[in-house]
């Protein structure tokens, strides 16, 4: 559902890219099929929620928490700005997965919760490299 053209992980390897359930926003695209469901008032959330169809996806109840609390304000009506939680929900809602480099190709590789304000041209660092994966 999602093309990232960043990885916040330290790490990478063969292949170029990989498939995760989190998708970045910075660099990205998407396809008119995949966009249709997004939800900025995330109606499905609550339904969602009660059957507990979100557990799998974060088995740390942490995290878990960290996004509940999220959806739920959204859905309240609070920070619909952030539109990139709402698309990760759809995402996650539809089975979607994001594919992601093994090298970043956007100007910015934040992670932050939401999009920083994008790179001057003497601070952009495309196709910046992502150090390798040390065996497991």
């Amino acid at each position: 559902m999602h093309i990232s053209a960043t990885n916040p992980l330290p790490c990478s390897g063969p292949p170029s890219y990989h498939f995760s359930s989190y998708n970045r926003i910075w660099g990205w695209a998407t396809w008119a099929r995949a966009w249709q469901h997004n939800d900025p008032a995330i109606r499905g959330w609550p339904a969602w929620k009660a059957q507990r169809a979100h557990h799998p996806h974060f088995p740390d109840p942490a995290e878990r928490r960290l996004w509940e609390d999220r959806w739920d304000a959204i859905h309240r009506g609070d920070h619909r700005e952030n539109w990139n939680h709402q698309w990760f929900l759809a995402c996650l809602m539809h089975g979607g997965k994001a594919i992601v480099p093994a090298a970043n190709s956007s100007p910015s590789s934040d992670s932050g919760p939401t999009p920083p304000t994008p790179p001057t041209p003497a601070t952009a660092k495309p196709n910046s490299p992502v150090p390798p994966c040390s065996p497991r």
